[in-house]
Formats: C-alpha cells, structure tokens, sequence
C-alpha cells in the first residue's frame, strides 16, 4: 500500500491546539509490516536527510504524528516511528465540544501544602471532585 505523508518541523509545545506547520516535504511511502494507525513505524527512501522533521501528517488516515525517532539505514532509507498528536487530530471535536457543569452541594475539604509556588514558572494545579468517602 502506497500513501502521501508530509513531514514538518514544528517549535509549538506538544499540548498546543492549531500548531503552525509552515513548508511541509511530501513523501510516497509503502508501509511496511504490521502498524497500528495511532503509532506507526514508515520507512522513507530519499536522498535528503530528513533528521530535522519532527512532526508528520499521514492524509489517508487524516492523522498529524509526532516523530518520536528516526534510524538512519544504508541505502538512504530512514526508520520513522511516529505516535499520534491527539489535540491536533481531533482539534475540531475538542474546539466544539460543549460540556455542563451542575453546580451541587458539596463536602469541601482543604488540605494544606507545605509547597510554594513561584510566580515566574508555570504551574498545573490538580484537583479532584467527588471520589470516595
């Protein structure tokens, strides 16, 4: 089987929605043994290197990957093992989706931490509704 994947070199942060692509190099590949689309293995033969790319988007399965090893084989041939990028696969479901927040009577507990955090770093902050009592 013969398709289509373009490689870029992106600088956007992995968790980014609508990552800037610029100019893309389009390659016809043939996938080779068993894959699974979400972590594909490809081989590419060309006579560039192509070191420096480190995202991907496969049209066929409309899928953008991102590149999480390359091998370098004789021959011009190069091993790419690339994962699925999930918010910019599915961008368009997670921009459009609605949710609900019912606002109910809760058991607030405050636990706290003997951890500071700096104003000049940034910081997530979890937190849990609901589990077991």
């Amino acid at each position: 089987m013969s398709l289509k994947v373009t490689l870029y070199h992106i600088t956007d942060a992995k968790n980014v929605i609508n990552k800037t692509l610029g100019e893309g190099a389009d390659f016809n590949i043939k996938l080779k043994g068993i894959t699974t689309i979400d972590d594909c293995v490809i081989e590419i033969h060309t006579n560039n290197s192509i070191v420096n790319y480190n995202y991907c988007y496969i049209p066929l399965f409309s899928r953008y990957y991102f590149i999480n090893d390359i091998e370098i084989f004789p021959n011009n041939i190069y091993r790419v093992h690339l994962h699925i990028d999930v918010l910019e696969t599915y961008k368009s479901d997670i921009l459009n989706a609605k949710g609900v927040i019912y606002n109910t009577p809760t058991k607030e507990t405050k636990i706290e931490s003997n951890v500071t955090l700096s104003d000049k770093e940034n910081h997530i902050v979890m937190i849990t509704v609901g589990g077991v009592s």
